[in-house]
């Protein structure tokens, strides 16, 4: 469409009243000249994306938008929009640059090439060689693409998108507007294909009635959404996820799934999982414990969830659902959670090859079945489910329904099967109708019951008290430093990868030293965040090394280094000999089971006494969260003393 037909059509849209805010109305997004648009002019359906080059969410719905477009070819079009988010520091610097590339004809090109490589990835001082790279790669005419980049012009075009972006309620990424629909976040394909299809019908209702097309039929049919906004305002009208305890009876399939037990057991063990989460590895030892103690009584079923941020689950995944059609997933599975630690050392699709080897798999069929339609299909199915049942992480287990979350203790869930198992032999006892499932009627119980198995929000936590008694901060076998006589003891809650802990712990070397040991004693306890991967690591790591006289040595190494754990997989070693430690010995101790419980105990302890985030202080018991400045330690000090 030229410019002349596009600047009378945003007039003429720009007269449509616009709503407050993403919530209230769908929104009416004018179409510019200059957008990014993939898809036919003629499209019934527009959908205006807003991403961020940074974001691992936008990088999955980049993946979620092919495939609309492949089964839309005709129907849809979609629109990019920037919204680099203010912490992910290298994105605007590449939004600017797919803009670049989109003069030349390359912005899409661009756009998948720089998620795919998982470019987002790349630290602040290489993005620019980076970009470089990728512009050469796609042969654009670098003089041009460089000169695009110091006008200016890329970044001011961003700066609006931004602007224009929060005028229509944009507060995060990825977010759509499907002919003005709103939905937010990475959502699956389901929900993008049941708003698609009602718009559709709506599109092609107009079509035929005002006899329009491209520009103007978006125009038609976002005023229509806006008179006639559809179910929950302009909230998308599809079946929301489930949010109670219980899912609704026979809302999880089994399927093709891999299973565990008989299929005709009246207990059903669901596990929605991911191959990279630590949890998931911590909770396999329960799944197999529960499956020895029970067998035929119960059926395991496994569920793919590959979480967006763990970037090698999905090819992890992949790999068991190939095996999976030669008998092997259950084989595969227990080997993926043992090597987890290896996948970010090496190339997944070799790694991968080489465990389906190990298993003396076919090979010529694995590799079809591994890069196949099918294993995407099948695993993105999986998640559509997770979303529909409300399984957010991982892992999360439904049994009969009831939602368990998280690496629970085994007795949380011995307990609820034997309950669901007595509940079965009472209603088994009952006359049900011909052809139904045990298993069915014990589920339906559940939901009629499910108050019962609710548990209290993160709302209704009580908040932690501001002082803990210092018996439930004991030292235990942490170590400390300063003497054991003094009179304030700051105990430290700290995660080796915590940036916040690193500034935190240069502020209380300081107070310990403008204090003395007489007077103030540091106590050091590990609390690994989860999503710092490389943290608990680092605690055994310390650990190992205060077993040699060199604990706070390790932890100022670590914590001046922080950077480098994600950099280097064998920093642990790197460090220890930098600190002339007995390597053998070292290494002994890092990978020991009385290590890796000492750091779990201190976390727990951190829990105990409500710890929630790093870095948390307890001066004599004292609460003090986050890495706060100096002179407020010096305040409860003095207080103290």
């Amino acid at each position: 469409m030229n410019m002349k037909f596009r600047f009378i059509i945003l007039a003429l849209l720009l007269l449509v009243p616009r709503a407050a805010s993403a919530q209230d109305k769908p929104q009416m997004i004018p179409l510019r000249n200059t957008d990014a648009v993939r898809g036919s002019d003629d499209a019934l359906v527009t959908i205006i994306q807003y991403g961020d080059f940074g974001c691992p969410y936008t990088q999955r719905s980049a993946k979620t938008m092919n495939q609309v477009l492949t089964d839309y070819p005709k129907e849809v079009r979609v629109v990019y929009r920037h919204f680099p988010l203010p912490f992910h520091k290298t994105a605007d610097e590449a939004a600017e640059a797919a803009i670049a590339a989109g003069e030349q004809g390359k912005f899409w090109e661009f756009h998948d090439h720089y998620f795919e490589i998982g470019a987002m990835q790349v630290s602040k001082s290489d993005v620019g060689a980076l970009q470089q790279d990728v512009a050469r790669a796609f042969k654009l005419d670098m003089k041009k693409f460089n000169a695009s980049l110091d006008s200016g012009n890329p970044k001011k075009m961003v700066e609006r998108d931004i602007s224009e972006g929060k005028s229509y309620g944009v507060r995060g990424t990825p977010a759509f507007f499907i002919n003005g629909i709103y939905l937010s976040g990475a959502q699956p394909h389901v929900k993008f294909k049941e708003i698609i299809d009602d718009q559709l019908k709506v599109a092609r209702k107009l079509k035929k009635k005002h006899n329009l097309k491209g520009d103007w039929l978006y125009a038609k049919v976002v005023e229509e959404n806006r008179k006639n906004p559809p179910a929950g305002g302009s909230r998308p009208s599809i079946k929301k996820a489930q949010e109670s305890v219980v899912a609704p009876v026979g809302s999880i399939k089994t399927g093709k799934s891999p299973t565990l037990g008989s299929k005709n057991a009246a207990v059903q063990v669901v596990v929605f999982s991911d191959l990279q989460c630590p949890f998931c590895k911590r909770f396999v030892p329960t799944m197999e414990a529960i499956h020895k103690k029970y067998g035929n009584k119960i059926q395991i079923v496994f569920k793919h969830n590959p979480l967006p941020f763990h970037r090698e689950a999905e090819p992890a995944a992949r790999a068991t659902w190939a095996a999976h059609q030669q008998g092997k997933f259950w084989k595969m599975h227990d080997l993926l959670f043992g090597a987890q630690k290896s996948f970010k050392e090496a190339n997944m699709d070799t790694l991968m090859e080489m465990y389906a080897e190990q298993l003396n798999l076919n090979m010529k069929k694995f590799r079809k079945d591994y890069d196949s339609k099918a294993a995407k299909d099948a695993i993105r199915n999986d998640q559509d489910l997770a979303v529909n049942v409300g399984a957010r992480g991982t892992p999360n287990t439904f049994i009969n329904g009831i939602k368990v979350t998280g690496a629970r203790a085994e007795t949380e869930f011995t307990t609820l099967i034997d309950e669901q198992l007595a509940l079965a032999k009472k209603l088994g006892k009952k006359k049900r109708k011909k052809g139904s499932a045990l298993r069915d009627l014990v589920w339906a119980e559940n939901v009629k019951n499910a108050d019962k198995y609710a548990k209290p929000t993160n709302a209704a936590r009580p908040k932690p008290a501001e002082v803990v008694d210092v018996k439930k901060l004991k030292k235990g076998k942490s170590f400390a430093k300063g003497s054991s006589k003094a009179k304030v003891t700051i105990v430290a809650f700290s995660d080796l990868q915590c940036p916040f802990c690193q500034r935190a712990w240069i502020t209380v070397n300081a107070v310990q030293k403008k204090y003395g040991d007489k007077k103030v004693r540091i106590v050091y306890k590990a609390f690994p965040l989860p999503f710092h991967k490389q943290a608990e690591e680092a605690h055994r790591a310390a650990i190992a090394a205060g077993k040699q006289g060199k604990f706070f040595d390790m932890v100022d190494l670590i914590h001046g280094r922080y950077r480098e754990l994600r950099e280097n997989p064998k920093f642990a070693e790197l460090f220890a000999e930098e600190l002339g430690l007995n390597m053998k010995k070292f290494k002994k101790d890092l990978n020991s089971k009385e290590t890796a419980k000492q750091v779990q105990e201190e976390k727990k302890q951190g829990e105990a006494v409500g710890v929630r985030g790093t870095p948390a202080f307890f001066i004599n018991g004292k609460r003090l969260v986050g890495a706060q400045p100096q002179q407020k330690f010096e305040s409860m000090i003095d207080e103290e003393l």
